[in-house]
């Protein structure tokens, strides 16, 4: 899952991995998509659903060591705050 995250934007997009997440996290992945229903994000609304699915399993998982995804972690923040997307904003509603 992290060596599929765009190291130069921060973002994620839908392959084989990010499948098997969604698949993992169905109701969560759902409450993002709802969550975001009323933004307009263009082309890039998926990879900002997928960014914030990783990065709620990155920091909510207990047996990810987090201080060593905290680059891959940061860079996916930056992503979301590129859109005016705040992951905290969000969570609180998952």
């Amino acid at each position: 899952m992290i060596l599929t995250q765009n190291v130069i934007s921060g973002n994620w997009t839908l392959n084989a991995q990010t499948k098997f997440l969604i698949e993992e996290n169905k109701i969560i992945f759902h409450r993002i998509k709802n969550l975001l229903k009323s933004k307009k994000l263009g082309e890039n609304k998926q990879d900002i659903i997928i960014a914030i699915l990783v990065l709620h399993c990155l920091l909510n998982k207990k047996d990810i060591n987090r201080l060593e995804y905290t680059i891959i972690i940061n860079k996916g923040l930056e992503y979301l705050k590129s859109f005016d997307i705040d992951y905290n904003e969000i969570k609180k509603s998952l």
